[in-house]
């Protein structure tokens, strides 16, 4: 494997993920853990396949800036209600890329409470929200991929 220092061409980027990802784009050479994806985005022949993708910024899961009946298809890997405060798990990271990580947090599903229960009230409420959101802006025949983990509890006497 080739240093990534060596050859600066390995950081070409095509031109609509500079027009997508603007001030993103520039931190790949710097960033070592990004190679994979300039590597795998600079002249993949799988970009062809991908039809139009459009990527939303400043849009939240619960209210989409998009038309009714205009998506084809979504992808989604929803938070789950027992998780981890995935912005604190993150938050190094985050704040790295620039993200206010506390604006951030208050945009989480599920996030905002100290409390256990309210929480949990407020996680199925955004989920809902979001549910609401994807159902009014996929068309009639859509698919829909969400990966979830199915968790098995157990209780011991």
């Amino acid at each position: 494997m080739k240093n990534m220092n060596e050859n600066k061409e390995f950081y070409k980027i095509p031109s609509f993920l500079k027009t997508i990802f603007k001030d993103e784009v520039e931190l790949l050479p710097s960033v070592n853990e990004s190679f994979e994806l300039a590597f795998i985005l600079n002249g993949s022949k799988y970009i062809s396949d991908l039809g139009i993708v459009n990527i939303l910024q400043n849009d939240t899961a619960t209210k989409m800036s998009l038309e009714n009946n205009s998506i084809d298809g979504v992808i989604t890997s929803p938070p789950y209600s027992f998780a981890i405060d995935y912005v604190k798990n993150d938050e190094a990271q985050l704040n790295f890329l620039g993200y206010d990580v506390n604006d951030l947090r208050g945009k989480m599903i599920g996030l905002v409470s100290k409390d256990k229960n309210e929480r949990l009230e407020n996680y199925f409420r955004d989920m809902k929200s979001v549910c609401s959101e994807v159902s009014r802006i996929i068309v009639i025949v859509a698919l829909i991929f969400a990966v979830v983990n199915i968790q098995k509890v157990k209780y011991y006497a």
